[in-house]
Protein backbone atom coordinates (compact mmCIF):
# COMPACT_ATOMS: atom_id res chain seq x y z
CA UNK A 1 0.00 0.00 0.00
CA UNK A 2 1.26 3.49 -0.89
CA UNK A 3 1.50 6.13 1.74
CA UNK A 4 0.11 8.61 -0.94
CA UNK A 5 -2.90 8.32 -2.95
CA UNK A 6 -1.66 10.17 -6.00
CA UNK A 7 1.14 11.21 -8.13
CA UNK A 8 -0.20 14.56 -7.49
CA UNK A 9 0.01 14.45 -3.37
CA UNK A 10 3.04 12.25 -3.47
CA UNK A 11 5.21 15.13 -5.74
CA UNK A 12 3.23 17.85 -3.15
CA UNK A 13 4.69 15.67 -0.16
CA UNK A 14 7.93 15.39 -1.69
CA UNK A 15 8.52 19.17 -2.23
CA UNK A 16 6.88 19.83 1.54
CA UNK A 17 9.17 17.37 3.00
CA UNK A 18 12.60 18.27 1.19
CA UNK A 19 14.55 19.96 3.83
CA UNK A 20 14.31 17.49 6.87
CA UNK A 21 16.34 19.28 10.55
CA UNK A 22 19.19 17.84 11.82
CA UNK A 23 18.38 17.26 15.75
CA UNK A 24 20.62 14.99 18.09
CA UNK A 25 18.52 14.78 21.11
CA UNK A 26 21.39 13.78 23.29
CA UNK A 27 21.84 17.88 23.22
CA UNK A 28 18.68 18.84 25.00
CA UNK A 29 20.55 17.49 28.26
CA UNK A 30 23.35 19.53 28.22
CA UNK A 31 23.32 21.38 32.02
CA UNK A 32 23.06 25.03 31.64
CA UNK A 33 22.97 27.78 33.91
CA UNK A 34 19.97 30.13 33.84
CA UNK A 35 19.47 32.68 36.31
CA UNK A 36 20.98 31.46 38.90
CA UNK A 37 19.69 27.69 38.51
CA UNK A 38 20.60 24.66 36.87
CA UNK A 39 19.04 23.66 33.99
CA UNK A 40 19.19 22.49 30.37
CA UNK A 41 20.26 23.43 26.91
CA UNK A 42 16.71 22.76 25.83
CA UNK A 43 15.05 21.68 22.78
CA UNK A 44 15.65 25.22 20.76
CA UNK A 45 19.58 25.08 22.08
CA UNK A 46 19.42 21.60 20.74
CA UNK A 47 18.67 22.17 17.27
CA UNK A 48 20.64 25.45 17.17
CA UNK A 49 23.61 23.47 18.26
CA UNK A 50 22.85 20.27 16.16
CA UNK A 51 22.65 22.84 13.03
CA UNK A 52 25.84 24.38 14.37
CA UNK A 53 27.98 20.85 14.83
CA UNK A 54 27.06 19.98 10.99
CA UNK A 55 28.68 23.72 9.85
CA UNK A 56 31.59 23.67 12.03
CA UNK A 57 32.31 19.93 10.75
CA UNK A 58 32.43 21.46 7.53
CA UNK A 59 34.44 25.11 8.70
CA UNK A 60 36.47 22.37 10.19
CA UNK A 61 39.23 24.35 13.08
CA UNK A 62 38.04 27.81 12.25
CA UNK A 63 34.81 29.93 12.61
CA UNK A 64 31.58 29.73 10.40
CA UNK A 65 29.62 32.70 9.37
CA UNK A 66 25.83 32.43 8.93
CA UNK A 67 22.92 35.34 8.17
CA UNK A 68 20.51 35.40 10.58
CA UNK A 69 17.90 34.96 7.25
CA UNK A 70 20.44 31.56 7.07
CA UNK A 71 19.64 30.21 10.58
CA UNK A 72 16.08 30.90 10.55
CA UNK A 73 16.07 28.54 7.11
CA UNK A 74 18.53 25.83 8.55
CA UNK A 75 16.50 25.77 12.05
CA UNK A 76 12.67 27.17 11.34
CA UNK A 77 12.82 29.19 14.13
CA UNK A 78 12.10 32.98 15.04
CA UNK A 79 14.10 35.64 16.13
CA UNK A 80 12.50 35.05 19.77
CA UNK A 81 13.44 31.19 19.65
CA UNK A 82 17.08 31.87 18.43
CA UNK A 83 18.03 34.30 21.17
CA UNK A 84 16.65 31.82 23.91
CA UNK A 85 18.59 29.28 22.36
CA UNK A 86 21.69 31.64 22.26
CA UNK A 87 21.78 32.79 25.49
CA UNK A 88 21.49 29.40 26.73
CA UNK A 89 24.10 28.32 24.24
CA UNK A 90 26.11 31.12 25.25
CA UNK A 91 26.70 29.52 28.64
CA UNK A 92 28.60 26.56 27.77
CA UNK A 93 31.92 26.15 27.64
CA UNK A 94 31.83 25.10 23.69
CA UNK A 95 30.29 27.71 22.06
CA UNK A 96 31.57 30.84 20.59
CA UNK A 97 29.91 33.68 18.58
CA UNK A 98 30.11 37.39 17.57
CA UNK A 99 27.16 38.85 15.60
CA UNK A 100 28.05 41.49 13.31
CA UNK A 101 25.85 44.03 11.81
CA UNK A 102 27.42 45.39 8.91
CA UNK A 103 26.20 45.24 5.70
CA UNK A 104 23.57 42.64 7.34
CA UNK A 105 23.10 40.95 10.39
CA UNK A 106 25.56 37.98 10.77
CA UNK A 107 26.54 35.23 13.18
CA UNK A 108 30.02 34.07 13.59
CA UNK A 109 29.96 30.79 15.33
CA UNK A 110 32.63 28.11 16.77
CA UNK A 111 31.49 25.17 18.48
CA UNK A 112 35.03 23.46 20.17
CA UNK A 113 33.76 19.92 18.87
CA UNK A 114 36.56 18.65 21.91
CA UNK A 115 34.92 20.27 24.53
CA UNK A 116 31.40 19.31 23.68
CA UNK A 117 32.48 15.72 23.58
CA UNK A 118 33.80 16.18 27.07
CA UNK A 119 30.63 18.08 28.65
CA UNK A 120 28.52 14.77 26.42
CA UNK A 121 30.79 12.15 28.03
CA UNK A 122 30.07 13.56 31.19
Amino acid sequence: MAWHKNKQEAQFLARALDRPLAFHRALVDIPVVVNGKQSKLGVLGALMLSQAIYWQQKAGDTWFQMTLEEWRQATAMDEDEMDKARRRLRKTAFWKEREVNQPEPRLFVFVDLATLADVLDD
